[in-house]
């Protein structure tokens, strides 16, 4: 698929960047992609953008999602949009989470999974996250309608969603799975910046990106939609975070009697 090629040639090789391009929303870096990139957000509304590139320093302390975690993101946080996970097990350090997508269209192709204080259980909602500086998940392609061969669908968009600061919007760090590892892996860590207090919202995005291939008939996606299989890991090195109630989060505590950090206004 010839402009499958082109578009994957100018994408490689290129950086992931920290970058703010509207309310809550971190986005890639390179100018060139920003349209097209803006397009994957289902409001399908981009307002006024103001670039902030954030670096992690030495001292940074990021946290991530034990199992128990991962277990409770359980809210669809766009219910028009169709992606439902339809199974949720534990699978080794991690989730594997199945993913079933109706087709390759925005609406058909975009999944906000996450426990926050808008619907579901929330079981995180207003857990102190005050003392860490990012928020990192890890994720790996399994596989698409039980196949992982390079020609089984498009590149997918995944990210680690937390609210970015106590405003309530919220941000993802997108990275690129895709079974052709010449251009992008099929495992990645997204890390996404935070300078929250407690959790408002916080889960996966795990996207089709539709808008790089208008005509729908080179979508490499099937237009029938997919059966993705996506597992989903605590970031080693970082601290995990289960449900507010349970004993480990007294860790935390003590934590936070010897550590206040200073956190920067975003």
């Amino acid at each position: 698929m010839e402009i499958f090629s082109i578009i994957k040639e100018a994408t490689k090789g290129s950086q992931i960047q920290n970058m703010i391009l509207g309310p809550g929303i971190i986005f890639c870096g390179r100018r060139k992609t920003m349209r097209r990139c803006s397009s994957w957000i289902p409001t399908g509304m981009i307002f006024c953008a103001t670039v902030l590139t954030l670096s992690a320093c030495a001292s940074a302390v990021d946290f991530t999602l034990s199992p128990e975690g991962l277990m409770a993101l359980d809210y669809n946080y766009y219910p028009d949009l169709t992606a439902q996970v339809v199974e949720r097990k534990r699978s080794g350090t991690g989730v594997e989470f199945s993913i079933l997508y109706q087709g390759n269209s925005d609406d058909d192709g975009s999944l906000f999974s996450v426990c926050c204080l808008m619907g579901g259980e929330k079981r995180m909602a207003g857990a102190d996250i005050s003392l860490y500086d990012a928020f990192a998940l890890q994720f790996e392609l399994v596989s698409v309608n039980g196949l992982s061969s390079p020609d089984t669908a498009g590149p997918l968009i995944v990210g680690a969603v937390i609210n970015h600061s106590e405003d309530g919007g919220w941000a993802y760090n997108p990275q690129v799975l895709d079974f052709d590892s010449v251009y992008h892996p099929t495992v990645a860590t997204s890390r996404t910046p935070t300078t929250a207090d407690t959790i408002s919202t916080i889960g996966i995005v795990a996207n089709i990106p539709s808008p790089w291939w208008p005509p729908p008939e080179i979508n490499p996606w099937p237009e029938s939609g997919a059966l993705v299989k996506l597992l989903i890991e605590p970031v080693p090195g970082a601290v995990p975070i289960p449900e507010p109630t349970s004993v480990i989060l007294l860790g935390i505590g003590l934590l936070a009697a010897t550590r206040r950090r200073r956190k920067s206004a975003a």
